[in-house]
């Protein structure tokens, strides 16, 4: 199959919860729900394997049945393995391009939806290296375990062995520690610096949490030294 820019093509589409991917990404999901699990088998016999990989708004819900429900930005991924379990199918996919969704359609417990590659927009080149730049700095600046998710080492080797500003912004924001709805807005930004100005934002916010936790419990260590002292000195008097 072929997906070209300003063609709107039709798939399956496989709904994550609490899991957005970016372009570039490789990923194992878990398919257990019924049209998760018809998805898949659609997109192996009749569309080559390919499939439209959406998250749902609301994590709780356990049925999916109109587009309002899921968001309408997601990614165009390749299936490239199946692995049979218990109540479904391990996948192993590799994320392609974004795109953006329309019509959506449950037939026959599989959902599908229309959707045409959703590019990005290059900022000003001067500004976007600026953010590079700054990103780095950050990321330099600090415990890489505590802003990734996993593979800290390897992505900040990737971040420096000189890709586009585009692929950068798109390994951080599969990497990064963030709730799913701070991962969206990323996927969502279709300016390239948007996407990297919100980055550098999410690592600064990363930073004050961990400086904060690390406040509250050297006070409780220090509350609880405190008492132990007072408690050995009652004792003697």
């Amino acid at each position: 199959m072929k997906f070209e820019k300003n063609t709107t093509f039709n798939l399956p589409v496989l709904v994550t919860r609490g899991l957005v991917l970016f372009p570039n990404q490789t990923e194992n999901i878990y398919c257990e729900r019924s049209f998760s699990v018809s998805a898949v088998s659609i997109s192996k016999e009749t569309y080559e394997s390919y499939i439209l990989v959406i998250s749902q708004k609301n994590s709780e819900m356990d049925q999916v049945k109109n587009i309002d429900e899921i968001y309408k930005v997601g990614v165009l991924c390749h299936i490239e393995q199946i692995n049979p379990i218990k109540r479904g199918f391990r996948i192993k996919v590799t994320c392609l391009e974004r795109v953006m969704i329309s019509n959506f359609l449950y037939l026959n417990d599989t959902i599908y939806c229309d959707a045409n590659l959703f590019e990005d927009v290059e900022g000003d080149l001067t500004e976007e290296q600026t953010l590079v730049k700054n990103l780095f700095k950050t990321l330099e600046s600090l415990d890489a375990t505590l802003v990734f998710e996993n593979g800290s080492k390897e992505v900040l080797s990737k971040f420096s062995s000189g890709m586009s500003a585009k692929n950068i912004s798109y390994l951080l924001s599969s990497s990064i520690q963030a709730y799913p709805e701070e991962k969206q807005e990323l996927l969502e930004a279709k300016n390239i610096n948007e996407r990297l100005l919100k980055l550098i934002v999410l690592c600064d916010k990363l930073v004050k949490n961990v400086q904060l936790e690390k406040k509250i419990q050297d006070e409780k260590v220090f509350n609880s030294f405190e008492c132990s002292s007072c408690n050995l000195c009652s004792r003697f008097m």
